[in-house]
């Protein structure tokens, strides 16, 4: 039976401040073990601090545990952020665990009769920066075929990377690494890499690439996204409103051939033109919008091969 030893929370918005003040709540300590949120000197059950960002640390200090197995339960609410992940270090075992923003991360972890297994300053929260779509990426795509998925991704100037994993997710939140694929070719040199998904889920199926360099350090793609199953023919833009180049077209079960894809100013001035060809059935492809595309509000135009058009409006933060 779980019972439940300490807990803190952390409120984050543009209006608060780093610095501890009167919005703060400091710690009065249990008779039992203590699990508290320190902030320089100062130890807080509750903190109200800044939107973090790709460089911020949350630091906790814990006292009185016994010797055996604890469970640290991390809930979070509406934090994802484009390009920012989170991680929980700890300092004992030497690891990083990805931290879900979006929902709940149980991390188990023992008491045992090594000091620094019950370190006050054992744990802390690290938010990390992500690259999404570096340079070294071309394309990533997932089509479906057959029943099943192919995986797809092309990548140039392909630099001291070990490794590919691919990674799924059936609610574009939670992913986990499914496949893998050993880099190829020589330094600078550009390839293409494919990977099968042979047990897709019914209805959406999410992608997205991990590199894998010869350090450790990783970057990830955009999110592919396919639906499996029956549906009507249409056309997503995400994100929507979209921030920077980078925006993913998803076509649900939509005909095989080339389609040209135009995004036009208000007014009627085409910023972006391309043609993308689509194998058939439900896939995400990515565009790459030119760095010079202002923000606003444009028009993006889908030509199909039978030359049936399609307007939507996309928004440029």
């Amino acid at each position: 039976k779980k019972e439940l030893a300490d807990g803190n929370m952390v409120f984050f918005g543009d209006s608060y401040s780093n610095a501890v003040d009167g919005l703060d709540n400091l710690k009065n300590y249990n008779f039992g073990e203590n699990f508290s949120i320190l902030k320089g000197t100062a130890e807080l059950v509750a903190e109200r601090r800044q939107v973090p960002t790709g460089n911020d640390t949350i630091n906790f200090a814990m006292y009185s545990l016994k010797t055996m197995s604890y469970q640290l339960q991390i809930l979070g609410d509406q934090l994802a952020q484009p390009n920012l992940a989170a991680f929980l270090q700890d300092k004992f075992l030497n690891t990083l665990t990805s931290i879900n923003l979006e929902d709940t991360t149980n991390y188990t972890f023992a008491v045992t009769a090594a000091a620094g297994s019950k370190a006050a300053d054992r744990f802390r929260i690290v938010f990390k920066p992500i690259s999404i779509l570096p340079v070294t990426f071309t394309s990533v795509k997932a089509t479906q075929l057959n029943g099943k998925v192919a995986v797809e991704w092309a990548v140039s100037n392909q630099l001291n990377i070990r490794q590919y994993s691919v990674e799924k997710s059936i609610n574009g939140r939670t992913f986990t690494a499914v496949g893998s694929q050993a880099a190829i070719g020589v330094n600078g040199s550009s390839q293409a890499y494919n990977w099968l998904d042979v047990n897709p889920a019914n209805g959406f199926n999410y992608y997205r690439i991990k590199s894998i360099d010869a350090n450790g350090g990783f970057k990830f793609t955009s999110i592919v996204k396919v639906i499996l199953g029956k549906g009507a023919p249409s056309f997503t833009i995400s994100p929507n409103p979209a921030e920077g180049n980078t925006v993913n077209l998803q076509f649900a079960n939509q005909a095989a051939g080339n389609y040209t894809i135009r995004m036009l100013s208000i007014a009627g001035q085409i910023v972006y033109s391309n043609i993308k060809n689509h194998s058939g059935g439900s896939a995400t492809q990515i565009m790459e919008l030119p760095s010079s595309v202002a923000k606003g509000a444009y028009q993006l135009e889908i030509i199909a091969p039978d030359n049936s058009r399609q307007i939507q409006k996309l928004l440029i933060k």
